[in-house]
């Protein structure tokens, strides 16, 4: 069978390996100049930045995922992230002692929920490779115990703790970064804390892109063939049947571009669909600066609740913050909260040589790192607390970057978050 993947990201470079393993003809067609996706990147002054909402990895899952595809997962060369987030006064370690101690009072409560919370997290995990879990599976696996919860949300999970309301935030944080509120979540998100302290967090060492350059190879190995720089324009389908992607003949389509896109452009739908897809909301926009910084010891993620979400993401030289975009303000507002972030001296602790070189706007839906190659839009120094902002060399300005991105907007995909945290694979 000869298969065409819309899209050279994670998913479209997994898929193609293993259709290819098990003997079809593969294409992947990227319409960017490299594969990635979501976890693709940029270099700008000298250092490289991870461009998409890939955070932080779960090494099971991987592996897992890994062997599926005939890779050892020691080629991505995972590092632990021990010190993981804190929100306020609320550190949260990979290691569960060190964090109940700093929790005072409140350690034992938050020890005997983390305990609690991945014993049933265990349980669901075999649901977990299975493409559509019913009530009859999760009483083969002895999970049927477990519907109860599944059926309650975040907020009725964290309210029967007991814990204190600061802990309830920082496991709520979350939310946050999914664009919902707590009693809106699912329970099944309760399930952080015990990842986080019963499997761990994990990076690659060159960052998220080590993921798709070491897919690429290997489905290059298998003899798939990809082409970058090369954007499919049409589905061509006839009596409910595949036969091209533009003038490319082949017997079935996967697509790894985002939902809403593949029907409102590359598959004919009837207008009243189409007028819908282009009206439905995305979720989770936020405006990212991107900076230079040497860093002390201190969380790879710090939060902030101010006026919505504020996430620093901190790696070895580069730090990357992301705050809410509100998409029916001005140029000029976005521009405004932007600096407004970066004049806070929140961000900074723990930091040094600090150098706020550029900024862009993200929103979930985009395939975040498919525009990397976007110019700087500004460049801000950072000296003792006072930010000087200067204009540098760019085809585009901020404001046109702002105004392509509304234009866009409609086309993109609702997808679930900002940042997505792969703790889950």
């Amino acid at each position: 069978m000869k298969v065409a993947i819309i899209g050279g990201g994670v998913g479209g470079l997994a898929a193609a390996t293993r259709l290819a393993i098990h003997g079809h003809r593969v294409q992947i067609f990227e319409a960017r100049d490299d594969v990635g996706g979501l976890a693709s990147g940029f270099e700008a002054g000298g250092a490289w930045f991870d461009g998409g909402p890939y955070i932080v990895l779960d090494r099971p899952g991987l592996e897992w995922a890994f062997e599926k595809i005939g890779l050892d997962i020691s080629a991505l060369r995972l590092t632990k992230v021990e010190d993981f987030y804190n929100v306020g006064s609320i550190h949260i370690y990979l290691d569960l002692q060190r964090t109940v101690e700093g929790l005072g009072d409140a350690g034992r409560a938050y020890e005997k929920f983390v305990n609690h919370m991945n014993m049933i997290r265990t349980r669901l995990e075999p649901l977990l490779r299975i493409s559509h879990p019913n009530v009859l599976e999760l009483a083969r696996h002895g999970a049927l115990s477990a519907a109860p919860f599944l059926l309650r949300s975040l907020g009725s999970v964290l309210k029967r703790s007991g814990l204190p309301r600061d802990v309830i935030d920082a496991i709520a944080i979350w939310t946050h970064v999914a664009g919902q509120t707590i009693d809106s979540a699912p329970s099944v998100m309760a399930f952080v804390p015990a990842l986080i302290h019963c499997v761990g967090a994990f990076v690659p060492k060159n960052g998220m892109r080590a993921i798709p350059q070491l897919l690429a190879d290997n489905a290059r190995q298998q003899g798939v063939e990809i082409h970058c720089s090369k954007a499919i324009r049409k589905i061509v389908i006839r009596s409910s049947r595949v036969l091209a992607v533009d003038d490319i003949e082949c017997d079935a389509v996967i697509s790894n571009y985002n939902g809403i896109g593949t029907y409102d452009q590359l598959v004919e739908v009837r207008n009243r669909i189409r007028k819908k897809l282009r009206t439905m909301p995305l979720q989770s926009p936020g405006l990212c600066a991107y900076l230079t910084a040497k860093s002390e010891n201190g969380p790879y993620l710090r939060f902030r609740l101010n006026r919505g979400l504020q996430l620093r993401v901190t790696s070895p030289g580069t730090v990357r913050m992301i705050m809410p975009f509100d998409r029916n303000a001005s140029e000029e507002q976005q521009s405004a909260e932007l600096q407004r972030m970066l004049d806070n001296p929140w961000w900074r602790e723990g930091l040094s040589e600090r150098d706020a070189s550029l900024s862009r706007q993200h929103e979930s839906g985009d395939d975040a790192a498919d525009d990397a190659a976007w110019p700087a839009a500004a460049s801000q120094s950072v000296d003792q607390g006072t930010v000087s902002r200067r204009r540098i060399d760019a085809s585009r300005t901020m404001g046109q970057l702002l105004r392509d991105f509304r234009d866009s907007r409609r086309r993109l995909a609702a997808r679930r978050s900002c940042c997505r945290f792969n703790l889950t694979t």
